[in-house]
């Protein structure tokens, strides 16, 4: 709204540069309208604002002339770079995704078929994952057991921040669907398949960021069903 009106107050005065801003402002508009029209609100989704950020600092440093826009272009870079420099110590002080892996890989064989996680896909082998989103739809069909049967699942790897987003529900219902399978599927697995083993990953293990590092939501339990299809054929 702001810049929209300074480009109306600008028309006249200065044509050129309430061009440029008329330019920024409908290129952010489109932006943000087009992630609400599709929907991209996962993780993912930033990299929606990476081409568009570049060419915006762009076109706002062409607002400048002179030194001021070889100082905002110099501060900017050092800012960038200051940043990232951060955010890449930070990171490298944390756990590491193939160590992740391995300590599921402790408990679930090569080839095995697994229910869990869509952070786990990479190191699994191909088509071996079925991930919560699925289960929001199972429910509503034949069920919990029918999908895991119909899916030959022998093993599933229950995170405990499903246990979060149960409490929380519907807040985080973004994430995997209508989170109301959770307790269906904790009950399941404490009931109906042997617990393997478990390890705590507060980095890997959890996909909601603010939980990113805390312990309290970080075990990863592994369950193996007690009788399937799968196993027994």
């Amino acid at each position: 709204l702001a810049a929209a009106a300074v480009c109306a107050v600008m028309r006249k005065e200065l044509p050129e540069t309430a061009e440029k801003i008329k330019h920024l402002f409908t290129a952010a508009a489109g932006l943000i309208a087009g992630m609400m029209i599709i929907g991209r609100y996962n993780q993912t989704g930033v990299l929606f604002l990476f081409p568009f950020g570049y060419l915006a600092a762009a076109m706002a440093l062409e607002l400048f002339e002179g030194r001021l826009q070889t100082g905002l272009w110099a501060l900017l870079f050092a800012a960038v770079f200051s940043l990232t420099a951060f955010g890449v110590s930070q990171e490298a002080s944390k756990g590491t995704y193939p160590e992740y892996g391995r300590q599921i890989a402790q408990f679930v064989p090569q080839g095995a078929r697994v229910l869990g996680n869509l952070n786990m896909e990479f190191f699994l082998d191909y088509d071996c994952l079925r991930d919560y989103r699925d289960l929001p739809y199972a429910l509503e069909g034949d069920g919990l057991e029918a999908y895991l049967e119909e899916n030959r699942i022998e093993y599933i790897v229950y995170h405990q921040e499903l246990d979060f987003l149960w409490e929380h529900r519907p807040y985080w219902n973004v994430i995997y669907g209508n989170v109301l399978f959770v307790q269906e599927l904790k009950n399941y697995c404490e009931q109906n398949c042997l617990c393997v083993g478990s390890f705590e990953d507060p980095w890997y293990g959890i996909r909601v960021a603010q939980l990113r590092g805390d312990p309290a939501y970080a075990r990863v339990t592994v369950y193996r069903r007690a009788a399937s299809s799968a196993s027994l054929g």
